[in-house]
């Protein structure tokens, strides 16, 4: 494998960028301010995420909602 180096957003602004998109996976780096996040939507796809800081909160079809601290 070659080596790729990504550079994401540093900041605090509201970000979504398309990190690697291809046929195995896709991975965005996205970053929102408290309150802010992408609107409700459904997918039948595996999701993986990171939270590099703050609070995750997701919830699942027929699942009470999760809140998931950085690291």
């Amino acid at each position: 494998m070659i080596e790729k180096t990504f550079n994401l957003s540093k900041g605090n602004e509201k970000a979504v960028e398309k990190v690697i998109f291809d046929e195995n996976i896709h991975y965005l780096h996205m970053v929102f301010n408290e309150n802010e996040g992408l609107p409700e939507h459904y997918s039948n796809s595996n999701v993986y995420m990171t939270v590099i800081r703050g609070v995750l909160s997701i919830s699942q079809v027929h699942k009470v909602g999760v809140n998931s601290p950085s690291g």
